[in-house]
């Protein structure tokens, strides 16, 4: 005869089972479980970072891991900010038949650095306002050189000036 293992009662069946009844197998084994989960270590929470929105400024509690905005309509803004920007560019690119690389950096970098009624300007020359994507210099860098200063824009032809000559 034997006992079960779950609540001790007396098992008359023959056969070996270790407990008496599907109650007692089904609670030792969600007794086992719990027991095993209670070893695995617990993961601590990551604490909360502060962060600046990248639309408005504001600083915010960031609640999940790759939160860049701080609500729901700035995100909204800002993406649809890069989209226009991303459109004008890709106007560009296609009117002078350049290819383009390199296009969401140079997007989140405009962005940051510029206001509205400047975002096509080039990042790389912040001081120099005569030079935004199509004015007649950044053109001219991508004919001449194969690309622009920024390397947004890339001549899908053979540059005009070889690495040794310099444009002026």
């Amino acid at each position: 005869m034997t006992i079960c293992q779950w609540c001790g009662k007396e098992i008359t069946r023959t056969d070996k089972f270790k407990y008496c009844s599907q109650e007692c197998y089904q609670k030792a084994t969600r007794h086992n479980q719990n027991e095993k989960r209670k070893l695995i270590p617990k993961k601590e929470p990551q604490p909360l970072t502060v962060k600046k929105c990248k639309n408005c400024g504001k600083e915010f509690m960031q609640k999940v891991g790759q939160q860049e905005h701080c609500c729901y309509d700035c995100s909204l803004e800002y993406n649809c900010k890069k989209g226009k920007i991303r459109e004008k560019i890709r106007r560009i690119a296609k009117k002078f038949d350049f290819e383009l690389k390199n296009l969401d950096k140079i997007v989140n970098a405009k962005i940051r650095f510029f206001d509205e009624g400047e975002r096509l300007r080039c990042p790389c020359a912040q001081d120099d306002p005569d030079h935004y994507c199509g004015s007649a210099r950044c053109i001219a860098d991508t004919v001449y050189k194969g690309h622009c200063h920024c390397s947004l824009f890339w001549s899908k032809k053979e540059p005009l000036l070889k690495d040794d000559d310099k444009l002026k």
